[in-house]
């Protein structure tokens, strides 16, 4: 018998979704769209928290979207592992079958509903426009602390990004100490002479941070580094590697410049995660030429034509990490999460052809018929044979193949541990990591540097997927970054076995993606497994005195 006492505590969980849902769309009434069309100057810190602009409204469709998901992590871990117990046939296993089919059309229809109240009526291109205006400010900024009229005026902080790790660790590394440079005003330099992925150095595909030139003296003497007495006043300060630094310093992530922190919690989900993403995307700059020519041709396939159908980046790391930094996945367990994502948007076609609900929203139109294609980036050549294998032969409905797998075979081997560190291994999972961030949503392990690198770079592109903090699902870890602070969550209502309360704080350890969470409790009482929905992720607003970028 199946123990429908545990489905209680979800079903007041899924209850109080909907209620949420119920109350955005009274609020989402054309007056307060229309204060989301943002013209020059953009948004300003004084508007937003006097609510002309409606800052709560997107806090809580954002929190609906979230609720929505632990609703469905939930309740469909619990129905698959009862199932699994269950004999394969019998009136039980057709109730479970059904009740799975019919919760998970339900959070898809939900889900749908919650995403148009940011859509409708202007909203959804107000918030793109303003989230470019936004990365514009911020990416001007970065041109002139990296660009001064002279170099000789100003401090300087030197980084060796021949890190002893792989690529996504590397940049993980510069964007780290980026972070340092633009937050104490100082220009970055990356040493790149020798490069464990190219003998012609980092330089030879990424275009150079900062047209400053380096003295060879500083670019060989680390004398001074980051963190060391006096080094504030020091010209070249020397940025080590997070495992060095005897103290996490107060810019590292998840830190958000106060300049641009309440406009970019407003337009934003994950305004930490949006600043790494624009640190990296500069330090990732292309040189012209035939690199960016060739990148610029992958992309392009993979967004296909206008009428292209959307895609899913699937990215899977099966060699040197599985069995030591994280466990091995079979590619069923991505797709998985690849189909839920265009079951839902199925339901989005059928919801949007009630135009008279949908006034408003210029996005783009879905297809009567979506083929599921799904860009396929590995360091396992043998993934490919195994979509081949298991999927070629699904067909949908009209008849046609349901799946469409994108990738290279060749990209794939020289990401193999023979050939990884090479220069065309590093042309390759250069490749991979800027399609992974067009695609139109990522299925892949957080442990990878690869994949919160490619999700990170997701974030910089508001003008075609506007806030894609929601875009990706993880097998494994939540997102994290290395040499990060302590990232507290919020206690959003109280936990009554534990004796949490609402606004309380604590250390989030992970999602277990079934509904339940890994956290610190507060005052040492140590670690416990709780309902994932009643935690958030806290802004945190830091100071950075060399960063000026900010709305007038």
């Amino acid at each position: 018998m199946l123990r429908f006492k545990h489905l209680l505590p979800l079903a007041s969980l899924f209850l109080v979704t909907l209620y949420m849902y119920f109350f955005l769309a009274v609020q989402n009434k054309p007056s307060n769209c229309g204060t989301l069309l943002i013209s020059s100057p953009e948004l300003k810190s004084s508007q937003i928290r006097g609510g002309s602009v409606n800052i709560s409204h997107h806090i809580l469709q954002r929190r609906a979207i979230r609720l929505t998901r632990e609703s469905r992590y939930l309740v469909q871990s619990q129905l698959r592992q009862w199932r699994e117990k269950t004999p394969p046939v019998g009136e039980l296993a057709k109730q479970i079958d059904e009740l799975l089919s019919v919760f998970s059309d339900l959070t898809d229809l939900l889900e749908v509903n919650v995403e148009g109240l940011a859509r409708v009526e202007g909203a959804a291109n107000a918030q793109r426009i303003a989230l470019q205006r936004l990365s514009n400010v911020f990416n001007a900024e970065l041109q002139k602390l990296q660009n001064p009229e002279d170099c000789n005026k100003v401090k300087h902080l030197v980084v060796d990004i021949n890190k002893a790790c792989g690529f996504g660790c590397q940049l993980h590394h510069a964007a780290h100490c980026f972070r340092l440079a633009i937050a104490s005003g100082r220009v970055l330099h990356l040493i790149n002479s020798t490069y464990s992925y190219s003998k012609s150095g980092f330089s030879s595909v990424f275009k150079p941070p900062t047209s400053c030139p380096l003295p060879e003296t500083v670019a060989k003497a680390h004398t001074i580094t980051w963190g060391s007495p006096g080094y504030e006043d020091a010209a070249y300060v020397y940025c080590p590697i997070v495992e060095q630094l005897h103290e996490i310093p107060k810019y590292a992530h998840p830190a958000v410049p106060t300049s641009i922190a309440d406009t970019l919690a407003h337009l934003h989900g994950a305004p930490s995660i949006w600043v790494s993403g624009h640190l990296l995307a500069y330090l990732m700059r292309l040189r012209t030429g035939e690199i960016s020519a060739s990148v610029e041709r992958l992309i392009r396939s993979i967004r296909g034509t206008p009428d292209s159908t959307p895609i899913v980046g699937v990215h899977i790391r099966r060699t040197d990490k599985i069995k030591t930094e994280a466990a091995f996945h079979k590619l069923e367990e991505y797709m998985y999460y690849a189909d839920q994502y265009f079951d839902k948007l199925d339901a989005e076609r059928l919801m949007r052809a009630r135009t008279e609900e949908w006034y408003g929203d210029d996005t783009s139109p879905l297809p009567s018929h979506i083929t599921r294609r799904i860009f396929i980036a590995t360091d396992d050549a043998e993934v490919f044979a195994e979509a081949r294998r298991l999927y070629s032969s699904v067909l949908s409905s009209n008849g046609s193949p349901r799946y469409e797998f994108i990738g290279d075979v060749q990209r794939a081997q020289s990401a193999s541990l023979s050939t990884r560190y090479t220069h065309n291994s590093l042309l390759a999972v250069t490749a991979d990591v800027f399609a992974l961030s067009y695609t139109d949503y990522i299925v892949c392990t957080f442990s990878s540097q690869i994949c919160r690198l490619a999700y990170e770079l997701m974030q910089t592109h508001p003008t075609r997927l506007g806030d894609a903090s929601m875009r990706a699902q993880s097998l494994d870890d939540t997102y994290y970054y290395g040499g990060q602070q302590p990232w507290s969550q919020v206690i959003i209502v109280d936990d009554i076995e534990t004796g949490m309360e609402a606004g309380d704080t604590l250390a989030y350890l992970g999602n277990h993606w079934n509904g339940y969470a890994k956290v610190n409790l507060p005052k040492n009482k140590g670690e416990a497994i709780r309902p994932a929905y009643k935690f958030e992720s806290r802004l945190m607003e830091i100071d950075f005195p060399g960063f000026n970028a900010s709305f007038p």
